[in-house]
């Protein structure tokens, strides 16, 4: 350095000051690819020609939930916990790419560390150093996971469309734009419409130049301006007459662009005329049900005997204060007070009557009994149960009815068997007396015939002579 003139040496520090800003932009451009790869969404992972992983960006080292990944540097890539679905294909394609030096891409679905299946998409690049010899490989993988459970969930939606647009029988599926042209339709459509009005219907024809009924397009386009106002509605519809009657369930829906305006709608309608059927008999039935209930006169009861004999767990069904003249519910469950309802005289009967059933269980329950109703009215009830074991325990069941009528027939019945029996009592005396008159003028009749036979045969002894 010495020995150098002065232009030379200047001219030395020239060239190793530029040489020095070469190295340091080379540096930051290196640090700043560092960085861009360290931060990017993409994984980016460079592979030796051996096929062992070298270096894989930290997206890919968080994607794929891994601590350290340098302890998988120089080992075989794809990983070893990478399914053969991803591993095979990126062996295959790894190779591919070496012999060939094309640029290929993949898309497949892979395991992280933790087992949890992520899709990526490869792609897989040759890099050449500076004698345009392959280098090394590259694989830049972006993770297509939400884009790929998008797609199912569209294929699953497309899949159930699809199966409700071709139902033959079941569903009727239309779609009109905003002028009320066909977009689409299922064949239960075609059906429908050739059945009712003989049509033969196309895209993109207007669906009223098909129906000629009035009164059904203008109801129809009421229905449609809604829709296309952006409404979603339900509406059940009723054909035919009272012998033969038809429902149909209708479901209208706007159809969106992209921009989010109504461009069109869509009608889905199943023919529900079993379930209105089966509905109506359901109303009929329960209607019956309820008169049935309502005409009912029998009370059920039942509890469970405690071990000191108390009841516990009553129950009373409604038609009890029905039979006392009390408002529904007024003393449901409540045994108490239905005993406050006993005329007094009775209530000792009644008392022992469930005492006897409950200590010996074989003995029925079969008593008649006057209460006082709540509007002061008296009635005759009759009560009927038996005790038995359920659980462990023991339950007395039974039930109780207003027997008044009956009770009110049996008096009669008693009074008029009284006047009969008295009306036979003063007949058979009557009898009695005529037949004992009769008797005494049998007995004067016969004496006189005695008497005159005893005169004539005197007679005759006499003349003899």
């Amino acid at each position: 350095m010495e020995n150098l003139d002065n232009s030379t040496k200047e001219q030395l520090l020239k060239e190793i000051s530029q040489l020095k800003a070469k190295v340091s932009k080379l540096e930051k451009s290196e640090l700043k690819s560092s960085l861009w790869l360290d931060n990017s969404p993409v994984c980016t992972k460079i592979v030796d020609l051996d096929f062992n992983l070298q270096y894989m960006s930290s997206s890919g080292v968080k994607e794929l939930n891994i601590d350290d990944i340098t302890k998988f540097y120089g080992k075989p890539y794809p990983l070893h916990f990478y399914p053969d679905s991803f591993k095979i294909p990126m062996v295959k394609n790894l190779k591919k790419t070496k012999e060939t030096g094309e640029i290929i891409t993949q898309e497949a679905p892979i395991n992280d560390i933790n087992g949890k299946v992520l899709w990526y998409h490869s792609t897989i690049v040759p890099v050449n150093d500076e004698k345009g010899e392959l280098d090394y490989l590259m694989v830049v993988s972006l993770e297509t996971t939400d884009r790929k459970t998008i797609e199912k969930e569209l294929n699953e939606s497309l899949s159930l469309l699809s199966s409700i647009i071709n139902s033959p029988d079941n569903i009727i599926m239309f779609a009109l734009d905003v002028n009320y042209n066909y977009l689409s339709f299922n064949q239960a459509h075609v059906k429908e419409m050739k059945f009712i009005y003989d049509a033969d219907i196309e895209v993109g024809k207007f669906i009223f130049s098909f129906i000629p009924n009035k009164e059904d397009t203008q109801k129809a386009e009421i229905n449609y301006k809604r829709v296309l106002k952006g409404e979603q509605f339900i509406e059940i519809q009723e054909y035919g007459d009272a012998d033969n009657r038809f429902w149909y369930e209708l479901i209208f829906n706007p159809i969106y662009d992209d921009s989010k305006n109504v461009s069109g709608l869509t009608v889905f309608v199943t023919n529900i005329t079993e379930r209105k059927q089966a509905e109506e008999k359901l109303r009929e039935s329960k209607e019956n049900f309820q008169q049935v209930v309502s005409n009912i006169t029998i009370a059920i009861w039942r509890a469970d005997i405690g071990e000191d004999g108390t009841f516990e767990n009553q129950y009373t069904s409604p038609v009890f204060d029905k039979l006392l003249g009390l408002p529904a519910g007024d003393s449901t469950n409540n045994w108490d007070k239905h005993l406050s309802y006993v005329k007094p005289e009775y209530l000792e009967r009644v008392n022992t009557a469930f005492r006897e059933a409950i200590e010996s269980p074989e003995k029925l329950i079969d008593i008649d009994f006057e209460v006082l109703k709540d509007n002061g009215q008296t009635a005759w009830f009759n009560s009927k149960g038996r005790c038995f074991e359920k659980d462990g325990k023991l339950r007395i069941f039974g039930s109780t009815a207003d027997i008044t009528e009956s009770k009110k027939t049996e008096r009669e019945l008693a009074k008029h068997r009284e006047y009969l029996e008295e009306m036979v009592n003063e007949r058979t005396i009557e009898i009695n007396e005529k037949n004992k008159k009769l008797d005494d003028a049998l007995k004067v009749f016969v004496g006189r015939e005695t008497t005159i036979r005893n005169l004539q045969d005197r007679i005759k002894a006499l003349g003899g002579k």
